[in-house]
């Protein structure tokens, strides 16, 4: 999802930035560095966010779509789309 990308994409910049790393950017380095942490630490709360909210999602899609939860490959945002056709037609 999207978390993996973002956390993917901060690797991706913690190893550019060692091999580019040199006396004449150590300042750059430095800022950049702190930044990374910053990022790694607002990921860790996003990631627990995210699971949070899956986790409700899963519970709401088998409260209200009961059995839904057996089926491993439906997707858990289903119950939304059935939701989004169903004012479709209503509001027409």
């Amino acid at each position: 999802m999207l978390c993996s990308a973002l956390g993917n994409r901060v690797g991706e910049i913690k190893k550019l930035l060692v091999k580019s790393s040199n006396a004449e950017r150590e300042g750059f380095a430095r800022k950049m560095k702190r930044v990374l942490e910053e990022c790694e630490a607002e990921l860790t709360v996003v990631r627990e966010e995210q699971t949070r909210v899956i986790e409700l999602v899963r519970k709401t899609t088998e409260h209200y779509q009961a059995g839904a939860s057996r089926d491993k490959e439906a997707s858990p945002f289903q119950l939304f789309v059935i939701v989004k056709d169903f004012l479709n037609m209503v509001t027409l």
